[in-house]
């Protein structure tokens, strides 16, 4: 009698102890919380049956923990069936038949590793993959190296992986190689030339035009020159008075030469360089340059001593730009120029230029004095250090 007493009053106090008589607080909220199992079940079959478990180390946001794997390591499992199967690898590759995409090569599964070949194959299982080569270390995949994706080809974007100038996403520069990948060569960085056989600054704008990075001896990007043979001939040149030449191709010969009597303009002479500052004076009703002071031989001062319209012709280095003065020329455009004391290595050119010819070699990082075409390739920097588009050649693996 008394232990059924007793039973009856343990059933009762069981839901004592919360005075306003609510039901033990689990910690779950309301809401999106899970309260049974079902609540977290997200109708696969593969990857187990999720739990409601509340302050369980896996829960998610709301209170579910995932499943366990139904099949375990030695089946594979089939989520349209529902079910496992046993794991079938023909080939021995480690990849069941069900996830294998060709279960007779072993060189193929999705446990390999995605490489450039020249026939395309898809070694990882994943068509959208192609490789990883990268040759010249520009950052960009060869474009050699493809794939097939949905009956067309996936493939890298580097156009030329032996040249690290030539990649995608590369700037065009005006260096003749197209840098971009766009099959044109320095689109919207070169200009046109003209010959400029008097070396007279100006071209001769009947002839056809060559696209090109920067003028060299013999051309000009400036058009306008109505004789091209003769250097005093140019737009805004001399117009001499008396030789019956249009010095200043204004279509106009001999404007501003007639004056009248003893007439005299001081330092009015019309010549170029010294003997520009020769009075002008009236021989018969024209305009003349006085003797002095007159022509002298040409020499390197930066002055046209003898008044034919060139400077330093003849005295003076062609000399081409060297940023970096290593003695590679780097840079844009070309000067005449004299010659320096102490400067044998680069032909007496000052500071910032070489003789040598862009034509016998040009420095591919002119900012840098250790990069150049005859410097020694340093093991391990990742850069091109001789400019033979190749980085870390000739170093032990």
């Amino acid at each position: 009698m008394k232990r059924a007493l007793l039973g009856w009053v343990l059933i009762v106090c069981a839901g004592c102890g919360d005075d306003d008589g609510g039901s033990v607080d689990l910690g779950v909220d309301g809401g999106d919380r899970c309260q049974v199992d079902l609540d977290c079940d997200d109708g696969l079959f593969c990857n187990g049956v999720e739990r409601c478990f509340p302050g369980g180390s896996m829960q998610d946001e709301r209170g579910c923990v995932p499943g366990d794997d139904p099949c375990g390591a030695t089946d594979t499992c089939d989520e349209t069936a529902g079910m496992c199967v046993d794991c079938v690898d023909v080939d021995d590759d480690g990849s069941c038949a069900s996830e294998d995409c060709d279960d007779s090569d072993p060189d193929r599964s999705p446990l390999r590793t995605e490489i450039c070949d020249a026939g395309n194959v898809d070694e990882d299982c994943d068509d959208t993959t192609f490789g990883t080569r990268d040759d010249d270390g520009d950052g960009e995949v060869d474009a050699s190296c493809c794939n097939e994706s949905a009956g067309e080809l996936v493939c890298g974007t580097d156009c030329d992986d032996d040249d690290p100038r030539r990649f995608f996403r590369a700037p065009e520069v005006c260096d003749g190689v197209d840098n971009d990948c766009d099959v044109m060569v320095d689109e919207g960085v070169s200009g046109a030339l003209y010959p400029d056989l008097d070396g007279d600054g100006f071209g001769d704008g009947d002839e056809a035009p060559v696209l090109a990075c920067s003028p060299g001896p013999g051309w000009s990007g400036t058009t306008g020159d109505c004789d091209d043979t003769d250097p005093l001939t140019k737009p805004g040149g001399f117009e001499l008075c008396g030789d019956g030449v249009d010095g200043n191709c204004d279509d106009t010969v001999d404007e501003g030469c007639s004056c009248t009597g003893d007439e005299v303009q001081a330092g009015g002479c019309r010549l170029p360089g010294r003997c520009g500052t020769a009075d002008a004076v009236c021989v018969d009703d024209i305009f003349e340059c006085a003797a002095s002071p007159g022509p002298v031989d040409e020499t390197c001062n930066e002055v046209d001593d003898d008044c034919d319209g060139l400077v330093d012709e003849g005295v003076s280095l062609l000399c081409f730009r060297d940023m970096d003065d290593d003695g590679w020329p780097g840079g844009a455009g070309f000067a005449y120029l004299c010659a320096v004391d102490g400067r044998d290595a680069v032909g007496g050119c000052p500071e910032g230029y070489t003789d040598r010819n862009p034509e016998d070699g040009r420095d591919c990082v002119p900012v840098d004095p250790d990069v150049n075409p005859g410097a020694e390739e340093v093991c391990g920097n990742l850069r091109d250090d001789d400019c033979n588009l190749r980085v870390d050649d000739g170093c032990e693996d």
